[in-house]
């Protein structure tokens, strides 16, 4: 009995020396991230998966490709707090000090705050050089199947031929209307003033454009 016993435990020390001996699998490391496309200010949640190594893991996350750490944790949320495009990189650490990085280029895609009053400014400003085109392009599809590139020009020419060019912007006020964000730019032609009254839906686009006189 006590050789059966023997036997055993040789077997069960065996069976540990194996297992304790054999080598933990290559640490790897994956990550995701949603939503890909926010707005400036949007969380992002970003998502670690790695494998093998040894546990516990450490964590450095670099959300703008700027060298800085931005985050220790497994599953950080982020928010850009200005527009571009940004490579974000991971590196993962195991117990034994092995290490495993991954980078995707250009990976999240931020939109910049929409900032109603410069973007007024800005279509004034693309008016006055001609630029319809790009004019043409700020449109909701609503706003450009009501208003296309022609029609646009069109308008812009009967403007100017009865009020002279436009020689600047002399002020603008921002206003809340029917659950759009209206802009009314006060433009100084040759001969008169006019508001250029621009709506803006949710997502930033042109919803409405108007020529009106200044409201004072």
């Amino acid at each position: 009995m006590k050789k059966k016993i023997d036997l055993f435990f040789i077997l069960m020390m065996l069976l540990t020396a194996i297992a304790c001996g054999k080598p933990a699998p290559p640490l790897g490391a994956d990550f995701s991230a949603s939503p890909l496309k926010a707005k400036a200010g949007e969380p992002v949640q970003f998502t670690s998966s790695v494998t093998g190594g040894v546990t516990p893991y450490s964590y450095e996350w670099d959300f703008d490709s700027d060298g800085n750490v931005d985050s220790q944790g497994a599953n950080p949320v982020y928010s850009y707090p200005k527009g571009g495009t940004f490579t974000v990189s991971l590196k993962v650490t195991d117990a034994k000090g092995h290490t495993a990085a991954v980078t995707k280029q250009a990976y999240i895609t931020v939109a910049p705050k929409f900032d109603p009053e410069t973007l007024a400014r800005e279509l004034a400003e693309k008016l006055k050089k001609g630029e319809f085109e790009a004019v043409y392009q700020s449109f909701n599809q609503v706003m450009a199947q009501a208003l296309p590139l022609e029609k646009l020009k069109e308008i812009w020419t009967q403007v100017t031929s009865q009020v002279g060019e436009l020689k600047g912007i002399t002020k603008t006020r921002v206003a809340e209307e029917g659950g759009y964000k209206v802009v009314y730019v006060t433009c100084e032609f040759a001969q008169t003033s006019l508001d250029l009254k621009i709506a803006f839906d949710s997502e930033g686009k042109v919803a409405g454009l108007f020529f009106l006189p200044p409201s004072g």
